[in-house]
């Protein structure tokens, strides 16, 4: 393995940004939603940019930590590559704990946010293991001042996200649209997602506006409110500027959604 590469370019801000993610449970020797225990959240992933070394360190939820190496291309038809932490935890189960899929890359619509999927197993003893796994973003964030401060734009991407006590049967995707008004300082959007399984299931999409949205005028980050109709609660997002005049943006999000492969409400948490 050698050291993993996620920003191809010579970095805009190497002060490197994680937004998104997951969730951590006990099973026994078969990990579903019968026999998930202390459904929780995964914690933190980490991934900054060591400029002394010129490498990619990460620290990861049961993975492990240390330099982000680089173990598995993925085929043409696929972007992007698997990756491990150096100091990988001893008890995990396997390989290729983490799937990035970077910027610059053919495919890749980014130059300054990539993504992270963490799928990580590990022993805890007999007949006891723990999962953690989800989705984050990795941003070059904008710097302070440059932000618009007049205009408007428009800003649409992919969202990933994951069930809580579902370690990847079912996940969420979908589309993202955030309007922002540089000049007044406001934001109104949406996302849309729809619910795939690793069996082939199909459902609607269903939509979450954004409410209550907090941006101020020049600011390079940004938060609210998501709210669909039936849900028990609403959800929320935060999100910050990417790459030199705001040219891009990163989220992370926690919803609640109607899973009906689960025949409830369910919580879900991604980028």
């Amino acid at each position: 393995m050698v050291p993993a590469t996620i920003f191809a370019e010579r970095l805009y801000n190497p002060d490197l940004k994680t937004l998104g993610g997951g969730f951590q449970h006990e099973y026994g020797s078969v990990s579903n939603m019968n026999t998930a225990r202390n459904i929780r959240d995964a914690g933190e992933l980490v991934i900054s940019f060591d400029q002394a070394s010129g490498n990619y360190l990460v620290s990861a939820p049961v993975a492990g930590s240390g330099t982000l190496m680089r173990s598995e291309e993925y085929p043409e038809d696929r972007l992007g590559f698997s990756a491990e932490p150096s100091n990988k935890n001893p008890t995990t189960y396997c390989c290729n704990t983490l799937s990035v899929s970077a910027a610059d890359q053919p495919g890749s619509t980014y130059r300054y946010v990539s993504f992270v999927n963490l799928y990580a197993s590990a022993s805890t003893g007999s007949n006891t293991n723990t999962i953690a796994y989800g989705t984050w973003a990795v941003a070059q964030p904008t710097k302070p001042g440059e932000v618009p401060t007049t205009g408007s734009a428009r800003y649409t991407g992919q969202l990933t996200g994951h069930f809580a006590g579902d370690a990847g049967a079912t996940m969420l995707y979908g589309i993202s649209r955030f309007d922002f008004d540089f000049a007044r300082g406001m934001l109104a959007g949406d996302i849309v997602a729809s619910i795939q399984c690793m069996m082939g299931c199909q459902y609607d999409t269903v939509t979450y506006a954004l409410t209550d949205t907090q941006f101020a005028r020049g600011s390079t980050t940004f938060s609210g409110g998501l709210a669909t109709n039936g849900a028990p609660s609403t959800g929320s997002f935060a999100g910050l500027f990417a790459g030199p005049g705001a040219s891009e943006m990163a989220a992370q999000f926690q919803v609640p959604f109607f899973n009906p492969e689960l025949k409830g409400w369910v919580t879900a948490t991604g980028a």
